[in-house]
């Protein structure tokens, strides 16, 4: 009975085994690589979990350069275009509550709305042909650059100058910030909570991220305990990118919806389990945001879906805003989540990403994690 036992034994003591051994490469290759490139410049912070355990956590440099304190786990970094993921959601629990279908008609919900014939799928997907903001206020005939625009802003420029579609909505697909812009309105339309406030409701209170926020950093100035300002390389000296109006992100900081949320390492991983585990929206509603189709085979709703051998089963998104970068996956087959938070206009960002996959998919095939 003893011999019996033991050999019942040795295939979990094998698994652990070869579990805390790829543990420890990870850890290994993670920190080379990331000491690399922060002898490089690089400064911020990196978090990868399979499942429900966080296997790896770095945290590289300062919240600013000057009177900073170092980075930890819980320090807030700037989300960018990643915040498309959070728009989408709230958008699919509107929809799960009948406050509107995918397939409505944009003018059914905002009455005034310039554009007939575009449906909320169709800005979920960038399928609406609505040309971006973001082009549209660089003409400085169109906006004053010593003001800071907000979502009604642009509100009103559509309305009042309706720039010309892209192309016939529905037929073709092309990255539109306006569109989650369109989106971010619609949840505060038919919620009657600000976008913060119903984030901080419906999403983050449920799912346990306790520091994420909506923060406009230029556009409505707070003191927020451990969080970070972004930087810009300029004539090789590193500087607050928050007051030249030249600089987009001063100008269109009061823009929601399609960036302006700021999380942290754990938050995201509090993100990625809420997801996973369906508390915030059913399973048919998650598949259908990580479900491209054949106008945009490589993006769903506020995530992008890997299309090639390489990424497949996998979600992504990247986001920069302002001197930060961010930048997440989630491969589905293998429960594995990474997120990268920088705050330095580090250029080899989305090189070190990269990275940080090829190690991990070297490993999976070499010694896979159980």
């Amino acid at each position: 009975m003893i011999r019996l036992a033991f050999y019942l034994t040795l295939p979990f003591i094998f698994s652990t085994v070869v579990a805390q051994l790829s543990n420890e490469s990870i850890h290994h290759q993670f920190d080379s690589l990331f000491n690399l490139h922060y002898d490089k410049g690089f400064n911020g912070n990196v978090l990868y979990s399979k499942g429900e355990k966080v296997i790896y956590t770095g945290n590289f440099g300062m919240t600013k350069y000057e009177g900073g304190a170092p980075l930890n786990d819980s320090t807030l970094f700037e989300l960018g275009s990643n915040t498309k993921q959070f728009t989408a959601l709230a958008i699919m629990q509107l929809v799960e509550k009948d406050s509107f279908s995918l397939n409505s008609d944009i003018r059914t919900i905002l009455p005034d709305f310039p554009y007939p014939d575009i449906t909320v799928e169709q800005l979920l997907r960038h399928q609406s042909g609505l040309p971006d903001f973001m082009k549209i206020f660089k003409n400085k005939k169109i906006w004053n650059r010593k003001n800071i625009a907000d979502n009604a802003d642009v509100y009103c420029v559509l309305k009042e100058r309706k720039p010309e579609l892209l192309f016939k909505p529905g037929t073709r697909y092309t990255y539109s910030n306006t569109g989650y812009l369109i989106l971010c309105m619609i949840i505060e339309k038919v919620s009657t909570l600000t976008f913060d406030e119903y984030l901080h409701k419906h999403i983050f209170e449920p799912a346990g991220m306790v520091h994420s926020a909506v923060i406009r950093r230029r556009y409505q100035p707070i003191e927020i305990p451990n969080n970070t300002e972004g930087y810009i390389k300029i004539s090789g000296k590193y500087q607050i990118k928050n007051t030249n109006p030249k600089f987009s992100c001063t100008y269109l900081d009061g823009v929601q919806g399609d960036g302006s949320i700021s999380s942290t390492l754990l938050d995201m991983k509090c993100w990625i389990d809420a997801l996973r585990m369906n508390v915030l929206i059913s399973e048919k509603s998650k598949n259908q945001m990580f479900s491209p189709n054949s106008v945009a085979p490589g993006y769903g709703f506020g995530f992008f879906i890997g299309i090639d051998e390489k990424w497949k089963d996998i979600i992504y998104h990247g986001g920069s805003w302002a001197g930060y970068f961010s930048w997440m996956y989630y491969q589905r087959d293998t429960d594995e989540f990474v997120v990268l938070l920088c705050n330095n206009s580090y250029s080899k960002s989305v090189e070190m990403f990269i990275a940080m996959k090829d190690i991990l998919s070297k490993l999976q095939k070499s010694n896979p994690l159980k």
